[in-house]
């Protein structure tokens, strides 16, 4: 654990642990120095050796004093050192989480990482401060009495080192069946947090469905966690009783082996009698070790959580990242995908061709890939096969942050921070000056929704914008695009959820924007379909047709039987047969 703990660490984090570790190991010196002084002072009480006694007592408070200070220090130097790599910790996963592909945020990654975020970095800190000092005291401290022992009578002193092999093998035994059980526990109770996220992001559905009250999928989780708890806690006590009885068993063979050693073995009885209140003080610190086992254990697995999640391989960053270029013109050469590496391919060997500063659409059916053309050109996930260039540069050669800096995205589900209207309008442009954003909320048609809240542009939208409808927050997402003034534009059905008037026109919004960067839009709405300079149909992954919409219309059958779906759709009405 306390090399793990350390790996964790890195800088001053690690040498602050690492003055706590010394700290503790001078404390526990200290304490078996002052447990084997005991013997000196007994010795010299039976014998009715006044001044012997009184010096070996003067001796002994020096060590507990000293033990003492060592003591406060360690203590204190673990909750300082236990802030400091809580921080760091904390740093460090926001980072990784940063530079994790999309891919891997799935719904029980999601629940472990909000159970590592929180309770997991807890649990480091409370590893850095409450058990690493005490571990390694009680370790340090018996060591010493087993060492000091062999001065004194070196039988007994051979017996207990001979002891500290049988002591460990027991400990280990006891860890990996606690390490057994608690890893089912971790394991039950990130499905649980998943579940228990998945009942509460689909409320809405779960309702309509008559389950907000009985969610099965959750209660089997909690019952799984409830069952594998208890199993753990068996484990748990199984190892305490193991190590409680060697330790018992161990003290019993000294005790013993002590008294023959006056009977038989010509010991002298006064050291002999002391020796075994030695041997029963150094059993304390190896009855708290076996008590302290569950919290060993426990962070032990939760500094491996850790540990692995920041280990997690990110999307790799060039060396040498090359500037963002100078033109926007979008290039997929020979590209294929697949999600999974076994699972089937999403594209395959698409070739396509977009110029700099243009409008094209991406029609076709549900899982033809268009919405995975959007996300590889983001580099949410990166190619299985081929390249992806702007500009004639692989986005593999671009810095991540470099590239987010010059792309808009405009996606299906949108989510609005718990600001003000205004404020999220102006996320991404702090330095955006006050003309701008009302010229971008009023082009998004974003100033009518100002204009019927409360508090106007100052009023807060709540978390994830619910306070608004799933139009208006579509609206805010293209106003924020728009504001950004990116040289490309990627859009996931920016107009899905506006009514007929706003979808005319943030779909000449986006055809002006055109005019000053590179526009990808995956679109259905015929407005949208319409506009753009240019059209590619998919089919199975691949680029079935490409063009303007009268020349498709002219002469492709499958994308006039699709604008033809489409028309039809758009005209379809609700009624009620009175």
């Amino acid at each position: 654990m306390i090399r793990a703990l350390l790996a964790l660490s890195a800088g001053a984090e690690a040498r602050s642990l690492r003055r706590v570790a010394v700290l503790a190991v001078l404390a526990g010196i200290t304490q078996g120095i002052a447990v084997l002084l005991i013997v000196p002072v007994l010795t010299a009480v039976f014998r009715h050796d006044r001044p012997g006694a009184v010096h070996a007592l003067i001796v002994l408070v020096a060590a507990l004093l000293v033990h003492a200070g060592l003591m406060v220090a360690a203590t204190g130097g673990g909750f300082g050192a236990s802030t400091r790599v809580i921080a760091a910790m904390h740093r460090g996963l926001g980072s990784r989480l940063l530079q994790l592909p999309l891919s891997w945020f799935g719904p029980e990654s999601q629940g472990r990482a909000s159970h590592i975020a929180v309770r997991g970095t807890l649990f480091v800190a409370t590893a850095a401060m409450d058990v690493l000092v005490p571990v390694i005291v009680n370790v340090t401290a018996p060591a010493t009495i087993a060492v000091g022992a062999c001065f004194h009578d070196w039988r007994i002193g051979s017996a207990l080192l001979a002891a500290a092999p049988v002591v460990y093998l027991s400990s280990r035994l006891a860890a990996r069946w606690e390490s057994a059980g608690e890893s089912r526990v971790r394991e039950a109770r990130a499905e649980t947090d998943a579940r228990l996220l998945e009942f509460a992001h689909n409320q809405e559905v779960l309702r309509s469905a008559g389950l907000a009250g009985d969610y099965p999928p959750l209660r089997a989780a909690v019952d799984r966690q409830r069952r594998t708890a208890g199993k753990a806690l068996w484990l748990s006590v199984g190892g305490m009783v193991l190590q409680g009885w060697v330790i018992s068993t161990i003290l019993g063979a000294v005790t013993s082996l002590a008294v023959w050693t006056v009977t038989g073995g010509g010991a002298d009885p006064v050291t002999a009698v002391t020796l075994i209140g030695l041997v029963t003080l150094a059993a304390g610190p190896l009855r708290v070790l076996s008590s302290m086992q569950s919290a060993l254990s426990q962070s032990a697995a939760e500094i491996d959580d850790v540990r692995a999640l920041l280990e997690t391989p990110a999307l790799p960053e060039p060396d040498a990242p090359r500037p963002f270029p100078h033109t926007a013109e979008v290039r997929f050469d020979h590209v294929g995908f697949a999600y999974d590496s076994d699972g089937p391919r999403v594209l395959t060997d698409v070739d396509l061709t977009l110029p700099d500063r243009s409008y094209t659409a991406l029609v076709g059916p549900s899982g033809s890939g268009k919405t995975t053309i959007v996300r590889l050109l983001a580099r949410l996930w990166d190619v299985s096969s081929g390249t992806v260039l702007i500009g004639g540069i692989d986005l593999r050669e671009l810095a991540t942050a470099d590239l987010y800096a010059h792309v808009s995205m405009i996606f299906q589900d949108v989510y609005l921070f718990d600001d003000t209207l205004w404020a999220n309008i102006a996320l991404g442009r702090e330095d955006a000056t006050d003309d701008e954003i009302r010229d971008a909320a009023r082009r998004a048609r974003v100033t009518e929704i100002a204009e019927r809240l409360p508090q106007g542009w100052d009023t807060r939208v709540g978390e994830g914008g619910r306070l608004l409808s799933g139009g208006e927050r579509q609206r805010v997402s293209i106003a924020r695009a728009l504001l950004r003034r990116a040289p490309l534009v990627l859009c996931d059905e920016p107009s899905s959820a506006l009514d007929a008037s706003t979808r005319r026109a943030v779909t000449a919004a986006l055809a002006e924007l055109s005019r000053e960067a590179t526009v990808v839009v995956v679109a259905h709405q015929l407005e949208t379909i319409r506009g753009a300079d240019r059209i590619l149909l998919l089919e199975h992954g691949r680029i079935a047709a490409s063009g303007t919409h009268e020349e498709l219309a002219a002469t492709d059958d499958r994308y006039r039987r699709f604008w033809s779906l489409r028309e039809e759709a758009g005209r379809w009405n609700i009624s009620a047969d009175r």
